[in-house]
Order: structure tokens, then sequence, then C-alpha cells
């Protein structure tokens, strides 16, 4: 469980950074930069979705070592 809460916090602040530089960007009137960090956050949740449906698949014995930690 610990592993999820630190990989959620990781990726929440790297959203929030993510947002901020689309807020200046925006301020800027450069679309170009925005799109490519809207499609930067897209492909890292996306990432995060398969690396979580990944985890809970994985065997019991993942589960063993999160409990152990």
């Amino acid at each position: 469980m610990t592993i999820f809460t630190k990989l959620s916090e990781k990726v929440f602040q790297m959203f929030l950074v993510a947002l901020a530089l689309c807020m200046i960007d925006v301020q800027k009137q450069t679309i170009q930069y925005v799109l490519l960090i809207y499609l930067d956050v897209t492909a890292l949740s996306i990432a995060v979705r398969q690396l979580l449906d990944f985890l809970v698949r994985r065997p019991k014995t993942l589960g063993v070592f999160i409990v152990m930690e």
C-alpha cells in the first residue's frame, strides 16, 4: 500500500508541475507547448493506469512484499 501511496503522490506532483507549465504557456499564447505538455500528462496517466493494473495482477508474493515493507 505504501508503494501505491508514494506513486500516487509523485503522479500528483508531476500533474501540478505540468499544470503550472500549461498556465505559463497559455499566458505566452504558445499553444504548441501546451499541447505537448497535455500529451505528456495524458501519456503519463495511461502509463500509471497500466502500472497499477500490472501491480494488481501480480502474484500474491507482491502483496506479501508490500505488507512487509
